[in-house]
Parts: C-alpha cells; structure tokens; sequence
C-alpha cells in the first residue's frame, strides 16, 4: 500500500509539472486599464502612438503595409481616439476588432483595408462614432 501511494503522488507530480497550466489571466488583447491599453497600442512598435489624458486614449501616427488581424478591449469608462492613419491588406477576419465595455470614436485619421475577403474594422462595442475620420475597405 505504501509503495502504491508513493508512485501515485509522483504520477500526480509528474503530471502536474507536464500538463500546462490554465492561463486564468486576461489575455494580452484584454487591457485592465486605460493605462494597460496606451501599453499595448505603443507595444505594437508599427509607427502608432498612444497617449493618455484622463480616460481618453488617443492613437496617432501613421501604418502602412499591415497584415495582421489586431484587436483591442476598450475597459469601461475608458474612450479610444483614433486619429491614426492604418492601412493594408487583411487576407481574413477584420483588419481591426474593437470590443469591450468602453468607447471608440474615429475623429481623424483613416482606416483602410485593401484585403479582398476581409473586413476593415470589427466593433463590439456599446458606443462607436466616426466623428472625422474614415473607416474604407477598397478591396472586392
């Protein structure tokens, strides 16, 4: 019996050591904060900047050439400004995915995507204007 026990907790041991581990956090697109999102946005290192002034975040500057699917959770309470010019060409899925429980408005910049079977931008979202800006899909 007590070698019976001793091999079971070294399985259990074992097994605890090989099998991987839920991830119980938020996931690298979820920001917690306005902070955690300017964060991530600067953390893409493709020519946007994010900065923060109360719980406004606003994104600025200019990407071309992109082809890769992004997304942000905008938290609560928290308003993304986009005045950024992002464009490229998404082979599927939406260029841009916007969720959460914040806000997003458009109020300068453009946003186009020239991907043939994809859209441009994705928003789940309880409130999104486009205030200035454009939102395009210039492909088929």
């Amino acid at each position: 019996m007590r070698k019976f026990s001793l091999c079971f907790l070294l399985c259990l041991l074992v097994g605890l050591l090989i099998i991987p581990q839920a991830d119980l956090t938020a996931s690298a697109s979820q920001a917690a904060n306005a902070t955690d999102l300017v964060a991530e946005i600067n953390g893409w290192g493709i020519g946007l900047s994010a900065a923060l002034s109360g719980n406004t975040v606003t994104v600025t500057g200019s990407a071309a050439g992109q082809n890769v699917n992004r997304s942000l959770e905008i938290p609560e309470n928290v308003t993304l400004d986009w005045k950024a010019d992002y464009s490229g060409e998404v082979a599927s899925e939406s260029m841009l995915y916007f969720s959460g429980k914040g806000t997003v408005d458009i109020s300068g910049g453009k946003i186009n995507n020239s991907g043939d079977k994809s859209s441009t931008i994705e928003i789940i979202l309880p409130v999104f204007t486009v205030g200035g800006g454009e939102v395009i899909a210039s492909g088929n």
